[in-house]
């Protein structure tokens, strides 16, 4: 870069006078227009032009600070993931003029792959579901954000990624904060006597809810079982690590999040689908039982059968008591979740092609819920979505939005079999298992949640994707050994 170029031909002494030259003279400017955030400008600048040609420092900063991000709340529509999203868009920017100043020979390996095209094709049309939406405002932030988490979780991941070692790498920097949330999360739940009333609370600042905390301890469970696997055995880091992935299992079954189990004992069950070369045919199954279903409920108005009972439906305060309501249809939350599930149904047949637009749901649907299942949490408040982001594109993107990623979906299975069985080092094998039981528990929670546009979680939705992309350079140097 010309800016390294012209640095490294000054000696320190002038960096560091021309510097201070730089702050005296904005310190005095601010002085006389009595402002003093002036002063910082020089700062500014020098922590743009440091992050420019060092951002892979700045990445690992930010990998750490996933599991540590806290949710500051602008207003009742607009909130950000702190101090992530910062770090997020600080490194985007850098990152597109590192690769435009550099031109890396890597980069086009990546944009040429179908997985990263597809991802293109659904942020495309995104943008275009975004100019259409009713409320534009926060349909861009959707957009803004989705550039960022892109070009840095996916983009530059990829860029940095390059070895195993520094999947390595990767690890230990996120699994520490992450396992030091843990312990404080679950330390909390043990003083709170495993109230269940009080899950959402014990899992605050670093999580907002109890499912943010167990959908990321659970995505994030198959790297730890990959760790385990490189160390040898016996020593005391295998011994700790094993006994981290039983407190965090431990930690998961006591955040009271039904869908984590679930997505868990699936992503076993995919595993050895993989190995069959069946995970495709299995995902499309259980698409079409799911599509059958509302396609069920959905005429002659059968879902009214499923109405609930408004006196009888309730928040329960004892988990037993939670899972008996959810099977008997009598709980609050899966009935709620159940009038979003065919509040979209309606939607759809007024917003079929471009849907209501990104973030829009949860002030939009409620025209479209219906009386009969109003229950005590239909106010919706939090302005929670519809808990099931197959539906959420359908409703916020259209049909069209649906198929472009139920599609993606297809591929990125099609490529863990492929790469799987392409490999001959069993090593890589545990790589791209791990990669695969994580999308699946990612993609089951999926169908309970709203998770990708979360930092914690949607980090992982592009990071799995990029190792994925970087996996088929790792087979290919194994024929070259």
């Amino acid at each position: 870069m010309k800016t390294a170029s012209f640095l490294n031909k000054l000696s320190i002494e002038k960096q560091i006078i021309g510097f201070s030259f730089l702050v005296l003279l904005f310190i005095f400017t601010g002085i006389y227009t009595e402002t003093p955030l002036v002063a910082a400008i020089p700062f500014v600048i020098l922590s743009g032009i440091f992050l420019g040609l060092h951002y892979t420092f700045f990445y690992w900063i930010l990998i750490a600070s996933i599991p540590l991000c806290i949710v500051y709340d602008f207003n009742s529509s607009l909130s950000t993931d702190f101090p992530t999203e910062f770090l997020c868009m600080g490194i985007s920017a850098m990152y597109w003029i590192h690769i435009l100043l550099r031109k890396e020979n890597r980069f086009p390996q990546l944009v040429k792959h179908p997985l990263f095209l597809s991802i293109l094709g659904l942020f495309l049309w995104a943008i275009i579901t975004s100019i259409t939406a009713q409320n534009k405002i926060i349909a861009l932030k959707y957009t803004l954000a989705k550039t960022w988490y892109i070009s840095v979780f996916l983009m530059a991941s990829y860029q940095i990624i390059k070895t195993t070692e520094n999947l390595k790498i990767f690890f230990w920097t996120f699994f520490i904060p992450l396992f030091f949330t843990v312990i404080y999360s679950f330390t909390r739940t043990i003083l709170g006597n495993f109230d269940f009333e009080q899950t959402n609370q014990f899992s605050l600042p670093f999580y907002a809810n109890h499912v943010l905390y167990a959908t990321t301890m659970s995505i994030f469970f198959p790297f730890i079982i990959l760790a385990i696997s490189w160390l040898k055995k016996g020593t005391l880091l295998r011994l700790f690590l094993v006994y981290s992935a039983v407190i965090t299992l431990i930690a998961i079954y006591f955040s009271y999040t039904r869908s984590c189990y679930i997505a868990l004992l699936s992503a076993f069950i995919f595993i050895f689908l993989i190995k069959k070369r069946k995970s495709i045919h299995a995902f499309i199954l259980v698409s079409l039982l799911a599509i059958g279903f509302i396609f069920m409920i959905s005429k002659e108005y059968n879902y009214l059968k499923l109405q609930p009972d408004f006196t009888k439906t309730v928040m329960h305060g004892n988990f037993k008591d939670h899972l008996i309501a959810t099977f008997q249809g009598k709980d609050a939350s899966s009935m709620e979740r159940l009038n979003m599930w065919i509040s979209v149904l309606r939607m759809s047949s007024e917003h079929p092609i471009v849907g209501v637009g990104p973030n829009n749901f949860p002030f939009t649907y409620k025209p479209y819920s219906l009386y009969h299942f109003h229950t005590w949490v239909s106010d919706n408040r939090l302005n929670l979505s519809c808990h099931n982001y197959f539906l959420l594109m359908i409703s916020e993107q259209g049909y069209i939005g649906f198929l472009l990623f139920f599609g993606f979906n297809i591929l990125f299975l099609y490529y863990i079999e492929k790469y799987y069985h392409q490999s001959r080092d069993s090593f890589h094998k545990q790589i791209i298992l791990a990669l695969g039981a994580s999308y699946i528990i990612l993609l089951v929670n999926l169908l309970f949640s709203d998770l990708i546009e979360t930092a914690k979680n949607g980090f992982f939705f592009y990071f799995l994707i990029a190792i994925l992309i970087q996996s088929k350079k790792w087979i290919a140097d194994e024929s070259k050994r």
